[in-house]
């Protein structure tokens, strides 16, 4: 009786971790969708087109991955993006396994931004401080535009996003 009690309570805080998990997901897609906006395609952005905030290339990716044939991204719809940032962000990352909803919030939208692995690297740096994460992520902009001054063209929106991330998360 013991193991079946035991079961259940782990079973019962899968389930738990799994609404926290969503629930975390929901709220930072709030949050992504209006900073990402709709369709783009600057000259100097390196990801190219990009609608709902997923670049032409990684699209192209996703649809091939699941066998289907390549389209404009201008044509994604939001659920598409909503499973491509799911899988390709949000998991990848392991924000799905961050407990605090802030931090995890902050590690999914840095992620896509900065790449999955960027977005580990200040995650690994930061000591689980939310702070000093988007503190790491602001000074990043600046060493991005030093090594690239093409790239300076986006540095204000860059640091009004961290400005805004900030904002959404004190709501929270």
């Amino acid at each position: 009786m013991e193991n079946a009690l035991e079961r259940r309570a782990d079973s019962n805080n899968n389930l738990k971790g799994k609404i926290m998990t969503q629930k975390n997901f929901e709220l930072a897609l709030r949050f992504l969708f209006p900073a990402e906006g709709g369709y783009s395609n600057h000259k100097a952005d390196k990801g190219g087109a990009t609608n709902l905030g997923v670049t032409q290339g990684t699209y192209n990716a996703w649809l091939k991955a699941k066998g289907l044939p390549n389209k404009d991204v201008r044509q994604i719809t939001h659920d598409e993006a909503v499973q491509i940032y799911r899988d390709n962000y949000y998991t990848a990352s392991g924000a799905d396994k961050v407990t605090d909803p802030k931090m995890a919030i902050a590690l999914f939208d840095t992620a896509v931004l900065h790449g999955v692995g960027g977005a580990k690297g200040f995650y690994n740096k930061c000591g689980g401080d939310l702070n000093t994460f988007l503190e790491l992520r602001e000074k990043s902009y600046d060493k991005i535009c030093t090594n690239d001054p093409t790239q300076k063209v986006f540095l204000q929106g860059w640091k009004n996003r961290v400005a805004n991330l900030r904002k959404y998360l004190a709501k929270i």
